[in-house]
């Protein structure tokens, strides 16, 4: 997200100075290089760096020094406890503290656990013996971007601003305004701004959770869940989700830790999240399930079965394998004794294979050896898969998007009366 946010306030006509701790990305930046695909970015990137207006560096430093405005878009990941780990973010922090200067604003636009912002970063900023709000400016203004619709996202979306004091707020505004059409919506402080990120993303993970609960009530009752969610819409002011094998991806699978892990009473204060998370944790395994109760109903053994996942980002399109479910049921059906096979329209041969230590191949020669596909990520070249399989071949959608599947994630096996 630091690449296009950085081009899109040069073509707003700011001097833009970009950070990283990759010399090939600072490299690729300074000579117009997009190394993955985001619409309007190459175009904005060449622009802003034939007109001067962005630079890359390892120097931290020198960027901080000069510049007035400072924005930190550093990823938060999970630890191996599933805490929180903001190292990064403390590392860059300081760094900026130490070269502090009197007028400086400085904002952060990482997704982070509520009251981050106030209770640890402003202490380390105000090492200087400057004070936020008064000297300098401090503000939290989440991401709401998407990758795939990073720009249209900036023009369509708000944006939120939370800071320690109104100054810095106008500031902030009156900056954000050149790049977000639709204007900035002012909220009472930093953390304030930070739960509003974490409900947004949240939200999601619940309310997919559901949706996951129902599709497997609907599989106990031989119920098709797609037709009650089509009727569960129709009615105003609904909005059911569908269900699916799993959430991926950097934010959803993520953020309910962020206060999971950030409360000592996590069980009594968000019984609902924790649950939820678990749900949507357990979907790789469900599909396994059902993929496997599929063979044996056809009096096949999912051991030394040929088994092709068919999808490995996390979503369509984006090349990331964060949380990816096809993760999981990969390592799950290899313990199972199946021989795995896996697909992606956007990764070759020898990235699948590195990343996930399956088989990979030419999509049509994979399919013809297949027992059994899964659909893990759903692509329009995924459509038509029957013709290219084996006529005993089973097919289990996690997506719910292909009619010929033999198994959907709360559908009724096909064939079987309603």
């Amino acid at each position: 997200m630091g690449l296009p946010l950085a081009c899109a306030f040069a073509e707003a006509g700011f001097r833009v100075t970009g950070v990283d701790v990759n010399p090939k990305v600072v490299e690729n930046v300074n000579r117009a290089i997009t190394w993955f695909k985001e619409p309007e970015l190459d175009e904005k990137l060449a622009k802003a760096i034939k007109n001067k207006k962005l630079i890359a560096t390892l120097d931290a430093e020198y960027a901080v020094k000069t510049s007035d405005f400072i924005i930190t878009i550093i990823p938060l990941g999970l630890d191996k406890e599933k805490k929180p780990d903001i190292s990064k973010l403390i590392e860059v922090t300081e760094i900026i503290s130490k070269n502090l200067r009197r007028g400086h604003v400085v904002g952060y636009e990482t997704t982070l656990p509520i009251g981050t912002t106030e209770n640890i970063l402003k202490p380390i900023l105000e090492k200087t013996s400057l004070k936020a709000g008064k000297d300098f400016g401090l503000f939290y203004s989440p991401e709401r971007l998407m990758s795939g619709k990073v720009f249209s996202r900036l023009r369509e979306l708000k944006k939120i601003i939370g800071a320690v004091d109104r100054r810095t707020v106008f500031i902030a505004g009156e900056i954000y305004k050149t790049i977000c059409p639709a204007g900035i919506e002012i909220v009472s402080n930093p953390r304030t701004a930070e739960m509003i990120k974490l409900a947004a993303g949240i939200w999601r993970d619940v309310n997919i959770a559901f949706a996951n609960e129902m599709a497997k009530l609907a599989d106990k009752y031989n119920i098709d869940i797609m037709e009650v969610i089509k009727a569960v819409n129709s009615s105003p002011r609904r909005l059911m989700l569908n269900p699916g094998c799993g959430v991926g991806g950097h934010c959803i699978p993520v953020y309910p830790y962020f206060i999971i892990n950030s409360l000592k009473n996590a069980d009594q204060v968000v019984p609902l999240i924790k649950a939820a998370r678990q749900t949507n944790e357990n979907m790789p395994k469900y599909t396994v399930k059902l993929a496997e109760e599929e063979l044996k109903r056809r009096g096949k053994d999912i051991k030394g079965a040929n088994i092709v996942i068919l999808g490995l980002a996390y979503r369509p399109c984006i090349k990331e394998t964060l949380n990816s479910p096809t993760l999981e049921m990969a390592k799950m059906l290899k313990t199972k004794g199946a021989k795995v096979s896996i697909f992606d329209p956007i990764f070759t041969k020898e990235e699948v294979e590195k990343i996930t230590g399956a088989k990979s191949g030419e999509y049509e020669a994979l399919l013809k050896k297949a027992d059994c596909v899964i659909i893990a990520t759903m692509y329009e070249k995924f459509r038509g898969i029957r013709e290219k399989t084996k006529n005993d071949c089973i097919i289990v959608d996690g997506r719910n998007k292909l009619n010929e599947a033999d198994r959907g994630i709360g559908r009724p096996p096909k064939g079987k009366n309603i």
